[in-house]
């Protein structure tokens, strides 16, 4: 284990501790050894073993020094951001992978806690099954929709991320070819992930909760010969609040005891989910969080384009998504929604000005920022996004 003075504590080497007894020897027995005419002597050679224990102990010391100084080092950090704070109470959960916000502290939420955790929802799915390449191609072109866009099947190679597939050689190979187009798809990829078995290709969507419910999964035959069959009723399915997960006790299980552990006993905690816990010395005391109040966003992006431009023109869908990347890394629960912060002119450095609007119901149209409450949390995708070119 190495040492430095930064540590507090420096071990003194042997040469340090055999140049002290040397001069403490010629100070009793009247003798002037130097260093080097000490070096070999009897003197030394009887005091080696001993100084060679003295710089034992002060290694072990100086290892003391160190540990006190990584203490006092995270006892520091705990007093300048105590866990019961908002902050701290934020670190506290993310350290155990959740998203978490908690209501400013006011005089009138005196020894309240309100803290609100983003427990994900389940995943919408749906699957589509290849019952017989040959058919999705023997007459009028056969077509799967995935939300709005239409994939037509095709003799010939797909090129990618185009509303196309192949339906060639196999059942297998065909749904290869809709998986890969799907994913590659700008806007039907924004909205679901697509995995194949065989000829079964898988649909997830992206966002968790009841959202993805709503998310288009049709089979087209337009001639009178099936091709492929897909589950459901014209969507996936499956999508449901997190309140309804199965796993969903383990959850505020889990919740409930970071609270217990990162809050002072004595505060009354505030929610809706409440999960009742005994403590070692008996008494049951219960512990509340409250869940997201999740809104449909809609956004509106206005770009004027630049007199002076002469570089090339982004396509919509890469303006939508570099929108909702921006918004993924500077948004989050409980954090007011500031429009004019996601997206700027140096998001599109081909425009002269942006204007980014959002709405709660897609007609009325607001460009302030949206001052939210603790729980509150914007849910955005591809498809509530409108691109203006003024």
């Amino acid at each position: 284990m190495g040492f430095a003075s930064e540590s507090g504590y420096t071990p003194a080497s042997i040469v340090a501790i055999m140049t002290d007894i040397m001069e403490q020897a010629n100070t009793q027995f009247g003798t002037s050894y130097t260093y080097e005419t000490f070096v070999g002597t009897n003197l030394y050679k009887y005091m080696y073993t001993a100084a060679q224990r003295l710089q034992a102990n002060e290694i072990k010391t100086s290892e003391i020094f160190t540990y006190l100084q990584q203490y006092f080092d995270v006892i520091n950090a705990r007093i300048q951001r105590p866990v019961a704070t908002p902050p701290g109470l934020i670190e506290a959960f993310e350290a155990e992978g959740y998203v978490a916000s908690v209501k400013p502290i006011v005089e009138a939420d005196a020894g309240k806690s309100y803290v609100c955790v983003d427990v994900e929802d389940d995943h919408a799915r749906g699957e589509v099954t290849i019952t017989s390449y040959a058919n999705l191609v023997s007459g009028t072109d056969d077509a799967i929709t995935v939300g709005a866009t239409v994939f037509t099947a095709q003799t010939g190679a797909a090129t990618p991320g185009t509303g196309t597939f192949q339906a060639a050689t196999s059942n297998d190979a065909t749904a290869q070819s809709l998986c890969d187009q799907i994913n590659d798809h700008a806007t039907a990829g924004a909205l679901v992930e697509a995995t194949v078995n065989g000829a079964v290709v898988l649909l997830r969507a992206k966002a968790r909760g009841t959202g993805g419910n709503s998310i288009v999964l049709t089979y087209t035959d337009n001639d009178s010969n099936v091709g492929a069959t897909v589950t459901g009723s014209g969507t996936l399915a499956g999508g449901f609040a997190a309140e309804d997960d199965a796993d969903y006790d383990d959850l505020r299980l889990d919740i409930a005891t970071i609270l217990k552990n990162s809050v002072a006993h004595g505060i009354v905690h505030m929610g809706n989910e409440i999960e009742s816990i005994v403590l070692s010395n008996g008494q049951a005391f219960d512990y509340k969080f409250t869940l997201p109040d999740r809104q449909r966003t809609y956004l509106r992006l206005t770009l004027t384009l630049s007199d002076n431009n002469q570089l090339v023109i982004d396509a919509p869908d890469t303006v939508k998504n570099n929108l909702l990347e921006n918004i993924a890394g500077k948004y989050r629960l409980g954090r007011d929604f500031e429009p004019q912060r996601y997206f700027t002119t140096a998001d599109a450095p081909w425009t002269s000005q942006v204007l980014l609007e959002w709405s709660d119901n897609g007609s009325d149209w607001h460009d302030e920022i949206f001052e939210a409450e603790f729980d509150d949390l914007f849910e955005i995708d591809l498809e509530d996004i409108t691109l203006v070119e003024a």
